[in-house]
């Protein structure tokens, strides 16, 4: 398998990259892509100034993620949290003595007691899954795999948690319920059939497998995991979507014109439909 050059990458499927390599490779992620739902504008900015900031809740998801697919990476990486000497507790990820305590620790995972222990929790949850552990720990794949293909003049980018001979598995953290008519919200909120529609597009560039799973465990208390694939139906139409994205973003590459909102006329709004069912029906 060929080495990844992160300046200059090439179509392919390349295992083992930390996100922080991820993040440097110059190509159009699903992340960024959704932002175009928005405007051009928004695309931009997120192509620009990235599509999602560094908070406690992305750390701790990437910590457990790190300590569920590479716990040799975790055990050098992880580093113990700085202590508030007022409290004898650690600072929270917000505040000024956090931030300067990371910037003496570039590239480490900084963790407090508590969350260690929590995300230990939660990876045993994991692994204790017929269905997740089996997925995740399968002898054959690949961990922290990073897909590279060209969509027309565009190259792509995405990062899949583990492939394997079958599935494309992408682990999630979440910190409400993994019930599926639950969690089934956050398949729209956070786009993730349009993720796994663009996801499929480049295993198929590349000829992997074209299903994809979701494991997701419960950040908190009883850690609870399931796991779910994303109807076809669904991601077809996520497929659309995608496909109409990457033709916006064509073209403003080839135009250099990058617009937000409509600003030539006065737009009318029509009431959406549960309104007019709710108050209009009968009228």
């Amino acid at each position: 398998m060929a080495a990844l050059n992160i300046e200059r990458p090439e179509p392919g499927v390349y295992a083992g990259v930390s996100f922080e390599e991820y993040t440097k490779i110059r190509a159009v992620n699903h992340s960024t892509l959704r932002a175009a739902a928005a405007s051009m504008a928004h695309f931009r900015a997120a192509e620009l100034e990235g599509s999602g900031g560094d908070t406690t809740a992305t750390r701790f998801g990437t910590a457990v993620h790190t300590l569920m697919l590479e716990p040799s990476r975790f055990a050098r990486s992880v580093v113990p949290a700085p202590i508030n000497p007022k409290t004898n507790k650690a600072y929270g990820g917000d505040t000024k003595a956090w931030e300067e305590y990371a910037a003496q620790h570039p590239g480490k995972l900084i963790m407090s007691d508590e969350d260690l222990e929590r995300a230990k929790k939660m990876v045993t949850s994991v692994q204790n899954h017929a269905q997740a552990g089996k997925l995740l720990h399968a002898e054959k794949g690949m961990s922290e795999a990073v897909m590279i293909w060209k969509e027309g003049p565009l190259l792509c980018k995405g990062r899949v948690d583990k492939i394997t001979p079958e599935y494309r598995v992408d682990l999630k953290t979440t910190s409400g319920l993994a019930k599926w008519d639950v969690w089934r919200k956050s398949v729209v909120d956070y786009g993730y059939f349009t993720q796994e529609a663009m996801y499929a597009r480049g295993a198929k560039a590349l000829g992997l497998p074209p299903y994809g799973v979701f494991v997701v465990v419960e950040s908190e208390s009883p850690h609870a995991t399931a796991t779910f694939s994303i109807h076809q139906d669904w991601v077809a139409a996520g497929d659309k979507m995608v496909v109409e994205w990457l033709n916006k973003v064509v073209q403003a590459r080839t135009t250099d014109q990058y617009p937000a909102y409509p600003d030539q006329d006065i737009e009318v709004l029509p009431p959406p439909q549960w309104f007019i069912s709710m108050y209009m029906d009968g009228q």
